[in-house]
């Protein structure tokens, strides 16, 4: 199944352990997003390392994980 994730969903999955981080990892999903996103969670990354408590090493880590996982979508893709 082919679904978009926004950034909301993507953070509560950094955030806590959570159904919607169960999701990310399920291979019976394709993910998609727009190209944005992981410069937001750049941007955010010390409240997300915050809000964690997880070490900056382990931030980098989920977000390549993250990045193998989701499809990017160009934004003029998107219109």
């Amino acid at each position: 199944m082919d679904l978009i994730v926004d950034a909301n969903i993507l953070f509560a999955a950094l955030i806590k352990d959570s159904v919607n981080c169960h999701f990310l990892f399920d291979e019976k999903f394709h993910f998609f997003t727009p190209e944005y996103i992981f410069a937001e969670f750049e941007k955010h990354k010390e409240e997300i390392i915050k809000k964690t408590e997880r070490s900056t090493e382990d931030f980098y880590h989920l977000l390549e994980v993250l990045k193998r996982r989701i499809s990017i979508v160009q934004l003029d893709k998107l219109t």
